[in-house]
C-alpha cells in the first residue's frame, strides 16, 4: 500500500497521493512514507508490520492517515523498518522495528508501534536514518548516533550495536548530517565532509 491509492496494485506511472496536502517532506522505509505537514503533524502509510506507521497496530495502511499524538514535528526520517521524529522542541521520536536498538530506548527486539522518546536526547537540530542506525546533529556542532555499527557506521569503536545514542568521537563543529544504508556522513563549518 506504499502508493497511497487504497490498494496493493502497481502503478507504471506517477499519481497524486490523494488524501493529503500541505506536506513539506517526506521519508521513504523499505515499504512504507512518511509525511511531514506545514501544521507540523505526520502522516504515514504502507507497510507497518513492525509499526513503523506509528498508529498502534501492524496491520497495512493502504492511504495516508495521522500519526495520533505527534505534533510540532520539524523534520523526519526513516529507516528501513523504522521510523524517526525530530520536534522543534530539539527532541528525537522513535518507532517501528528495533532489532538493532534503531529505537535508541537501550533495548533490542522490542519494536514499538506508537511514538516514544529516544531518552537523553535534546537539542538536536538534525537527523538522518540508514537502514537500521540513526544519527542526530545537536545545536552544539556534535554528532550522536546509535543502532546496527556492524559497518561501523556509528563512528565509534563498538563493534556491533549501540542501543542508546553515544556521541560521535572527533566530530565537532558539525553543520550538517546524511545517512544511507551503511554509513553516515557530516559536514564541518569548515566545509570538510567527514
Amino acid at each position: 500500500g506504499q502508493l497511497g491509492d487504497g490498494t496493493t496494485h502497481r502503478s507504471s506511472v506517477p499519481h497524486k497521493v490523494a488524501g493529503i496536502s500541505g506536506v513539506k517532506a517526506i521519508a521513504t522505509g523499505k515499504g512504507h512514507i512518511v509525511a511531514l505537514k506545514e501544521d507540523g503533524t505526520v502522516y504515514s502509510w504502507g507497510d507497518n508490520l513492525s509499526g513503523q506507521g506509528g498508529k498502534g497496530g501492524t496491520s497495512n495502511c493502504l492511504t495516508p492517515s495521522q500519526i495520533p499524538g505527534l505534533m510540532d514535528v520539524a523534520a523526519i526520517a526513516s529507516g528501513q523498518f523504522s521510523t524517526f521524529a525530530l520536534k522543534k522542541n530539539g527532541t528525537v521520536w522513535s518507532w517501528g522495528y528495533n532489532g538493532s536498538g534503531q529505537l535508541g530506548n537501550n533495548e533490542d527486539n522490542h519494536n514499538r508501534k506508537t511514538p516514544g522518546r529516544v531518552a537523553g536526547l535534546d537539542g538536536v537540530r538534525a537527523i538522518a536514518a540508514g537502514d537500521s542506525h540513526v544519527a542526530a546533529l545537536k545545536q552544539d556542532g556534535t554528532v550522536w548516533a546509535w543502532g546496527s555499527n556492524r559497518a561501523s557506521q556509528l563512528g565509534t569503536t563498538k563493534v556491533e550495536y549501540s542501543y542508546f545514542p553515544m556521541q560521535v568521537p572527533g566530530l565537532n563543529n558539525i553543520t550538517d548530517i546524511t545517512a544511507s544504508a551503511g554509513h553516515t556522513i557530516a559536514i564541518a563549518k569548515n566545509d570538510a565532509v567527514w
